[in-house]
């Protein structure tokens, strides 16, 4: 019986570690996504000439917050209040800096010729780079570190109980 309550917290532990690593591979996830949307977007405002809610209600990624930041988007333009609380429904892992950027990017998405469009694409996509960059370096970091560290404190509490 004790065998198994040792084993259990030590699972535990890993499960709990596991839970604070997975922020960040979110978070890397959700970055890269990101990424090729704007990749997307480009190429669509570019080359055809479709409304901007038929551009985007063929895009679908891998990544759920990001398809959960289109609709959101979609609604709030449909609405015509695009505003950080719509936008980041149900997105809770970004720093206040990144919801700025990203709501100043949808803020003004639309509003400008294709020319200055693609432009200000450009431009969010770099800071979209830098983003998942950072992020990418960060999940490699902590992302297994916590994991190990989840299992460490099991093994370590196991000890004292023995």
């Amino acid at each position: 019986m004790r065998i198994i309550l040792y084993i259990s917290i030590i699972i535990f532990t890993g499960y709990i570690g596991y839970g604070m690593s997975k922020y960040y591979l979110q978070r890397s996830h959700f970055f890269c996504a990101l990424k090729m949307f704007v990749n997307d977007l480009k190429i669509d405002i570019n080359f055809t000439e479709r409304k901007l809610t038929d551009i985007l209600s063929t895009l679908k990624y891998s990544c759920k917050e990001v398809n959960l930041l289109i609709t959101n988007y979609t609604h709030a333009i449909n609405i015509n209040n695009v505003t950080k609380e719509n936008l980041f429904i149900g997105i809770e892992f970004l720093s206040t800096e990144e919801k700025a950027t990203i709501h100043q990017f949808f803020y003004s998405l639309g509003k400008l010729d294709v020319y200055n469009q693609i432009e200000m694409l450009n431009a969010f996509e770099s800071l979209v780079f830098n983003y998942h960059d950072v992020s990418k370096v960060e999940s490699k970091k902590y992302g297994a570190l916590y994991t190990k560290l989840g299992v460490i404190l099991g093994i370590f509490i196991l000890i004292l109980l023995i």
